[in-house]
């Protein structure tokens, strides 16, 4: 027969909990490993605001376990679905909050790019294209970066440094982007659309529709509606451009339909990089 150990109100008390020598150490925090569940779920659900309650949650028990990995993917998951909700200065004062509670815990914050990417994002859709291009490119640049993440960051760089009629950069960021077939999708998708913005400053009007419309195809395939919208956008400015103003016209209806069943992308900079990976 298996025994177990009895526990008295007053051990509780004194003590602050009562378990078994024969259970394994350390377990595993169930409430924190739900909110975080509940949080991937609702966020893949198209449910950010849910998902920002539920990360919320994960971000106060990590506080609680005083546990810095806890903190930082609570952090890093707030931050994005802040972001996707169209509410980049909450995004912004998340990533902070989060260096600095890391960083009191003797975390070298400097080394988390993945933050630095959450918050080039948020500058970017709040309008602060230097600091997003300052913010990305150095992550960019640096050695060492996981991959997905200095992709990401150089396609930042290169929506930021289109906004601000900087060719060199979009063309130096388009360098880190994989075209390959063989590459990620999404890869592929943000290599088509800094193709069409390079294409579009240099003159180059029909590829740069093509490759754009083409982006939207990729995006689509992806269920990346805001990003196929805004690649849709972007080919009726080649249109545009190229004075196809029926292409021009096609384009901009087709954008502004899919727009119209997302009301959140009306909150949103319609430029705005997605699919940031999750913690």
């Amino acid at each position: 027969m298996k025994r177990f150990m009895k526990c008295s109100v007053a051990t509780v008390l004194l003590m602050g909990g009562c378990s078994s020598a024969q259970k394994t150490f350390p377990r595993v925090d169930d409430a924190f490993q739900n909110d975080m569940d509940v949080g991937h779920s609702s966020f893949d659900l198209e449910h950010p605001d849910q998902a920002v309650s539920e990360y919320e949650a994960a971000y106060k028990r990590a506080l609680l376990r005083d546990d810095v990995s806890a903190l930082h993917d609570a952090g890093f998951n707030l931050a994005v679905a802040r972001l996707t909700l169209g509410r980049p200065d909450e995004a912004l004062e998340t990533v902070s909050r989060t260096r600095a509670d890391l960083a009191l815990r003797g975390v070298d914050v400097s080394s988390l790019v993945d933050l630095s990417v959450v918050e080039a994002a948020a500058q970017y859709r709040a309008g602060h294209y230097e600091d997003a291009l300052r913010q990305a490119a150095a992550v960019a640049d640096r050695s060492g970066v996981e991959p997905g993440l200095r992709e990401r960051a150089a396609f930042l760089a290169g929506l930021s440094a289109d906004t601000l009629g900087r060719p060199d950069v979009v063309a130096r960021s388009l360098g880190v982007i994989s075209g390959d077939p063989r590459a990620p999708v999404h890869e592929q998708a943000d290599h088509k659309e800094l193709a069409s913005r390079l294409d579009l400053s240099n003159g180059q009007t029909e590829a740069a529709w093509n490759e754009a419309a083409g982006a939207a195809d990729l995006r689509r395939g992806m269920l990346d509606y805001r990003g196929m919208t805004r690649a849709l956008r972007l080919a009726a400015r080649a249109a545009h451009a190229a004075g196809r103003t029926d292409l021009e016209a096609e384009f901009t209806t087709r954008a502004a339909q899919s727009e119209a069943q997302m009301p959140q992308v009306k909150a949103v900079s319609r430029d705005a990089p997605s699919d940031l990976p999750a913690r």
